[in-house]
């Protein structure tokens, strides 16, 4: 399965691997500032979890190694997950590509118009409607590439709900 590494606020490393373990360090809630808009900022408590996770991880060269990651989930979402030993090679500026390749953190959770009519249900002139209607904004909850548009999973199920056939 894929799983990502934080390298910073923008990048990420995507790599293929098996979750091994995880275990919870902390459940607790936290003070978090959030911008409201213009310079105006205010603080919102939201609950977060930290987890230890082992992840066994195939190399692009074969090799099989295990990863010891920190996880953060807040209000039990995805937020981000660090590994000491990928970051100390950013930081010392070794070449990371035998793990995975680095992606823009944007196109994390990106689905093609059909993967949302699939999944939600839906035809895919709907998604391009809420699209010129603006109820998926441009560059916030979607992207074009070419002639074809990619729509943020969690803006569609903000949408459309959780209605996938599983």
């Amino acid at each position: 399965m894929k799983f990502y590494i934080n390298l910073n606020d923008y990048e990420v490393l995507e790599l293929e691997g098996e979750l091994i373990e995880r275990k919870l360090e902390y459940d607790r809630v936290e003070d978090v500032r959030i911008h409201i808009e213009n310079g105006l900022h205010s603080t919102k408590k939201i609950n977060t979890k930290g987890y230890l996770e082992a992840w066994k991880v195939i190399k692009i060269n074969g090799i099989e190694e295990t990863l010891l990651c920190k996880a953060r989930y807040e209000e039990d979402e995805f937020d981000s997950r660090i590994c000491d030993k990928i970051m100390e090679m950013v930081i010392v500026g070794e070449d990371i590509s035998e793990y995975g390749k680095e992606i823009d953190k944007s196109f994390i959770g990106l689905l093609s118009t059909q993967e949302v009519a699939e999944k939600f249900n839906i035809s895919e002139s709907t998604i391009r409607r809420a699209v010129m209607e603006k109820r998926l904004k441009e560059g916030v909850d979607c992207r074009k590439f070419g002639k074809s548009w990619a729509v943020k999973e969690k803006a569609a199920e903000r949408l459309w709900g959780n209605k996938n056939n599983d």
